[in-house]
């Protein structure tokens, strides 16, 4: 059972056969895998490992909801799938009087997406001659406009999109010490599965996450990338010894698929 539920009535013994070791959330159906590694002694202890499973913008939610408020934000605020986001940009669009036909709105919040995920703010974007010539050279003068309201919208309603999640929480680590040492503390060791996939936000958060222990492991292969058009980076992956100097590499060379 879960954490706070009462025992559960089936006595079933457990089946010494099996060679893996399993903790599992029902309320998400994710599963734990231990391969010859024991697991924490306690319900409590596995549940809490198993709730830390998953994208990194999932783990992050209930610690950034804890400090919303030093970050201007109400805790319990509302996280927007693709169709909000697509009806605030549409709204946004509207109120500055532009074109859709011009700046369509799954157009614009592809580019704000990708800012958001290299870490720039409105502001930075401004303030970046390259981003705002490009823009006057196609046609588009209006899109920083854009991604300033929209923003200032989605804050002024308690409301966080997927991407707001790994800028938030970035600038929280990076702004606020006491929630650096408290959420790095609740990490002991990260494992991050396919790291060529990777995007500079989810990159940084990490390295704030570990910043203490430095105990991590990463598995990946920058042949693989397939999400640059969702701002990975594989070169994150292949400058990794850079950033972690002592970290042992290997290379796995046999395909045991076929």
């Amino acid at each position: 059972p879960a954490p706070g539920d009462p025992d559960d009535d089936d006595d079933d013994e457990d089946d010494d056969d099996d060679d893996d070791d399993y903790a599992f959330d029902r309320a998400s159906g994710e599963c734990f895998v231990s391969h010859g590694f024991e697991l924490p002694d306690t319900l409590l202890d596995a549940y809490r490992i198993v709730r830390h499973t998953g994208p990194l913008a999932r783990s992050l939610h209930d610690p950034l909801r804890e400090y919303a408020d030093s970050l201007g934000y109400p805790r319990d605020f509302t996280i927007y799938d693709t169709p909000d986001s697509q009806s605030a940009m549409k709204a946004c669009i509207k109120e500055l009087g532009l074109d859709e036909k011009l700046y369509k709105p799954k157009e614009m919040l592809g580019r704000i997406s990708k800012e958001k995920n290299d870490l720039v703010t409105p502001a930075d974007y401004k303030a970046d001659p390259d981003k705002t010539m490009a823009d006057l050279r196609s046609r588009k003068p209006k899109v920083c406009d854009i991604f300033a309201l929209y923003v200032n919208k989605c804050k002024q309603n308690g409301v966080m999109d997927f991407d707001d999640i790994l800028l938030n929480m970035h600038r929280l680590l990076k702004e606020n010490k006491a929630a650096l040492e408290d959420i790095s503390g609740r990490f002991s060791y990260i494992l991050v599965d396919e790291y060529q996939d990777t995007n500079y936000a989810q990159y940084a958060i990490l390295k704030q996450l570990c910043c203490r222990h430095h105990n991590i492991c990463v598995v990946g292969d920058d042949s693989q990338s397939i999400y640059a058009f969702r701002g990975a980076r594989p070169n994150i992956m292949l400058n990794s010894q850079k950033d972690f100097p002592d970290a042992k590499v290997i290379f796995m060379e046999t395909n045991y698929r076929s």
